[in-house]
């Protein structure tokens, strides 16, 4: 068997082809553009409502464009959404945000901050050693002080 730079070498002593060949010249049907009037006619409209077609496209493509800088931007929900709203009202929806941070921190009330109910759960093969000393520490130290 050979190896890759004997290889390289035979290829550089026998190359396969020692002559260049010359290729004799295509000939083009000149009176394969020859359309009827009809024809013409129609090939015009394909292209003029393929034009159309990218126009329609392209204006689209900008307007998401320009959406997706405001959103980066951190532009006010009232300009991304096209709302009209007075001075006096908020552009935030800070209402939601409250409702959730609410629901989030009675559930933490709830489950965390009662020593007695607090378990942990082995996610990972390192935490089964370590799973009841933090069961143990976590309830020494939210306990009574």
């Amino acid at each position: 068997m050979l190896k890759p730079k004997d290889k390289i070498k035979e290829k550089q002593e026998n190359p396969e082809q020692k002559t260049t060949e010359t290729k004799s010249e295509i000939k083009i049907d000149i009176g394969s553009d020859a359309f009827t009037s009809e024809e013409r006619e129609d090939i015009v409209k394909i292209v003029s409502a393929d034009v159309e077609y990218g126009r329609e496209i392209q204006t689209d493509y900008i307007k998401q464009k320009e959406l997706d800088l405001k959103h980066y931007h951190c532009v006010k929900p009232s300009e991304l959404e096209g709302l009209n709203k007075k001075k006096w009202m908020s552009d935030r929806n800070l209402g939601l945000a409250r409702a959730v941070a609410d629901s989030y921190q009675a559930t933490l009330l709830a489950t965390c901050w009662n020593p007695d109910s607090i378990n942990f759960i082995a996610t990972r093969t390192n935490d089964i050693d370590n799973r009841n000393n933090q069961e143990k520490f976590t309830k020494w130290g939210m306990g009574k002080q």
